[in-house]
């Protein structure tokens, strides 16, 4: 491998500083739901029930969202990425995660 041809950072692999942010933050709120096991009914209850853990994830789960919106509010850009991030993703997916309810949330 040519260290040489290792880009210096993701901006020079074609991608805009503002579309790293957004993947970036989209990536923790991923992780998030899926530590949340999607916010299903068993962490629903575990979280009414008052479980430490659930709980713990439920918060997880509020900042990244909150951090998700708050780029989306800054600009049109962020929330275009997003659109683009939601169309390549397979219907199944796209559903399942959620994403276009962020931009509904601006």
């Amino acid at each position: 491998m040519n260290i040489s041809k290792i880009p210096d950072g993701p901006w020079e692999s074609g991608l805009s500083p503002d579309e790293v942010e957004v993947r970036h933050l989209l990536g923790a709120y991923k992780l998030a739901l899926v530590c949340a096991n999607y916010q299903n009914i068993w962490h629903r209850l575990s979280c009414f029930f008052g479980s430490s853990d659930a709980l713990r994830t439920e918060k997880m789960v509020q900042d990244a969202k909150n951090r998700v919106v708050q780029a989306l509010n800054r600009s049109d850009g962020n929330r275009d990425i997003l659109r683009r991030i939601i169309e390549a993703q397979p219907e199944f997916v796209r559903e399942k995660d959620g994403f276009l309810k962020l931009i509904q949330l601006n």
